[in-house]
């Protein structure tokens, strides 16, 4: 933040209004409904909302904002996770948030910025990513962890895609390579999971799935390389 004074501290003038300071981390959301109302995760300025004007608003407070979810069938629900294990929900278009993390241990080891993301065939139904798994079906009344241990027992879980075209498949990828794939995960607690590590041991940042193909992923790892799964098994 700039501010000038031509009298010593006793009147500055804001010099930030066309200064373009705010990072944005993964997850920005934007209404179905209007494209006048946003929510984007910053850095050190917590959960930021979008309402038309070149303004943002915070919303809700936190230190470092993270993913966002905005309910493609009902708008005012919306979800924020802030750094580490803080998630937020709102039913009223993000005007106030209560926590919803209940059933997520806050001690699991997850990274700065944990992944939130929505099922894209079903607006009730999240998922979270901590060193493991964690789903709502309730719209975030209630989490439950749905795998065990999905990384290489020290880093954790940096991305999470949803199949849009299969709800039961999932792929999550993490560090040193490790990558993997559930083919039932609406089966909760007993869904089952598929190893497909790259080849070699990149952080993995970012997962995108065929939206007709379950079994065709993409994953974007360190270094600027992307591979292609066609078989789900192996990346």
């Amino acid at each position: 933040m700039l501010f000038r004074s031509t009298v010593a501290s006793t009147s500055w003038t804001n010099l930030n209004n066309s200064l373009n300071t705010a990072l944005f981390y993964p997850g920005i959301s934007i209404s179905p409904s209007t494209l006048n109302t946003t929510f984007g995760g910053t850095q050190d300025n917590g959960i930021l909302q979008y309402q038309g004007n070149p303004s943002w608003n915070e919303a809700p407070p936190c230190g470092d904002g993270g993913f966002t979810a905005i309910d493609f069938v009902n708008p005012q629900y919306v979800y924020a996770a802030c750094q580490e294990i803080s998630i937020h929900a709102s039913t009223d278009g993000g005007n106030t948030f209560h926590s919803a993390q209940s059933g997520i241990n806050t001690l699991d080891r997850s990274d700065f910025i944990p992944p939130l993301v929505m099922d894209p065939s079903n607006s009730s139904r999240l998922y979270f990513g901590t060193y493991r798994v964690y789903q709502t079906a309730d719209s975030a009344n209630s989490w439950t962890a749905i795998s065990p241990d999905l990384t290489s027992s020290s880093g954790p879980i940096l991305t999470v895609a949803v199949s849009p075209s299969d709800p039961n498949t999932i792929y999550t990828g993490s560090q040193y390579g490790v990558v993997f794939v559930s083919h039932n995960a609406l089966s909760g607690i007993s869904a089952t999971w598929t190893a497909g590590n790259l080849p070699s041991a990149q952080s993995v940042f970012q997962i995108t799935v065929d939206p007709h193909n379950p079994l065709t992923a993409w994953a974007a790892a360190s270094g600027g390389h992307v591979y292609r799964d066609r078989k789900s098994t192996r990346l």
